[in-house]
């Protein structure tokens, strides 16, 4: 189980932005809680997925389908299943830690420094893609890599790749990492 910290603009688009919700938990899972927000990358739009404790990401883009809340796990288990490759963890690894999207609640994001560091990373994405010519030229799986691989003070100057082995590691046997 975790709670995933959403923004009005993801409420908004997800069609549950008059709900009341409650403030988010705390969660077993070794990555902790995630936000979202809806952010413009590379001239169109994407709900951008972040882990609270490495700062882990990854944008799914918008199209012509309106996503619902009803998409959001396997949206969560698609960019997880991902960066799970990019960190050499094991099938069984990542299995374990899908099950932590067994339950997943909506609440709203409250943290500010959260939610400022989301934007820097949302940042991070549009101007990678700018810079390699656009949506049309940009290879989102090298974007996603290298904005995972940027070393962040508030990590203390490591990846959100390397804090996510770490904290894996640490989680113990059940979450063996490579």
């Amino acid at each position: 189980m975790l709670y995933l910290q959403t923004t009005q603009k993801a409420r908004d688009e997800l069609g549950i932005g008059r709900q009341r919700l409650d403030t988010a938990g705390e969660t077993a899972s070794p990555l902790g809680n995630w936000m979202l927000n809806v952010v413009p990358v590379g001239g169109r739009w994407a709900l951008l997925f972040m882990s609270t404790r490495s700062f882990l990401s990854f944008p799914m883009m918008l199209g012509q389908h309106q996503p619902t809340l009803q998409d959001i796990p396997s949206f969560m288990t698609h960019g997880l299943s991902l960066l799970m490759r990019e960190i050499r963890a094991s099938n069984d690894h990542r299995d374990r830690l899908l099950q932590s999207f067994d339950e997943i609640f909506v609440c709203k994001a409250r943290d500010r420094s959260l939610l400022a560091v989301h934007s820097a990373i949302a940042a991070d994405y549009f101007h990678r893609i700018d810079r390699m010519g656009g949506m049309d030229r940009a290879n989102m799986d090298e974007v996603v890599s290298h904005v995972n691989s940027t070393p962040r003070a508030l990590l203390g100057y490591k990846t959100s790749f390397e804090v996510s082995a770490e904290l894996l590691r640490q989680a113990g046997p059940e979450y063996p990492v490579k």
